[in-house]
């Protein structure tokens, strides 16, 4: 199962490339990812909970992001970064068995909220002919009905509510 993470970039490190641990002649690219993916009250902004989490990319999710770099990602952009949790079970030097969980990020993007996006969709198409006029509005009736009396200064007793 797939899931999304969206946050702003606090950093990025620069590609890395690691030796493998099961074949010597093999390396791997990696890159980190640092985001804020901290919640924030709508109104006051104050930060309510703490969530930073550090990201290591490789191989087809690394591609993207070097892209993303070379385009000029910085810090306080907002990404879109799908990722799968993936566990491990493996045999410590004692023989007993342990769990690894981890997140393997697959794919990063520059995230547009819904509000940005919603605008950028409703932007007014060019017209190829001018709108025809709008028929003239039917003129009112007269009124015989009085006007309410305005509001006189100092008087709170008049007011209806």
């Amino acid at each position: 199962m797939a899931f999304v993470l969206i946050g702003r970039i606090i950093a990025v490190d620069q590609q890395q490339t690691i030796a493998s641990k099961t074949d010597s002649t093999k390396t791997l690219q990696r890159r980190k990812v640092y985001l804020d993916c901290s919640r924030y009250d709508s109104i006051t902004g104050e930060q309510l909970q703490e969530n930073r989490p550090l990201l290591e990319f490789g191989g087809k999710g690394l591609d993207q992001l070097n892209e993303l770099v070379k385009q000029g990602l910085k810090k306080g952009d907002l990404v879109s970064i799908e990722f799968v949790v993936q566990g491990n079970t493996y045999k410590d030097a004692q023989g007993n068995t342990k769990n690894f969980t981890g997140i393997r990020p697959y794919s990063i993007e520059r995230y547009v909220p819904r509000s940005q996006q919603q605008t950028q969709q409703s932007a007014p198409t060019p017209q190829l002919a001018p709108a025809p006029a709008p028929a003239p509005a039917p003129q009112p009736q007269a009124q015989t009905q009085q006007a309410a009396p305005a509001f006189q200064e100092g008087n709170e007793k008049d007011l209806p509510f």
